[in-house]
């Protein structure tokens, strides 16, 4: 008796992979303005090309300009740096 052979399967044609399509950009939430944690602007009205820093263990943003950073190893804000 010879082994029997199984059928080639047949293409499923019908099978469609859907991605959602992105929201169009009036539908898309606004995005969070970011305040500086020292002098309070907003990003969105600050000078094009001002250097913002963040501090490490709150995530909170400010200019660098506002801040005692130097340039080395992370930022801490004074919030943090008190608790």
């Amino acid at each position: 008796m010879q082994p029997k052979m199984e059928q080639p399967r047949k293409k499923n044609d019908n099978f469609v992979v859907r991605f959602p399509s992105p929201p169009k950009p009036s539908e898309r939430e606004p995005e969070e303005d970011v305040t500086c944690i020292i002098c309070t602007e907003l990003f969105s009205e600050s000078r094009s090309g001002e250097s913002w820093i963040q501090c490490n263990p709150c995530s909170r943003w400010a200019h660098e300009r506002c801040t005692d950073y130097t340039g080395l190893g992370f930022y801490v804000c004074d919030e943090c740096r008190t608790v």
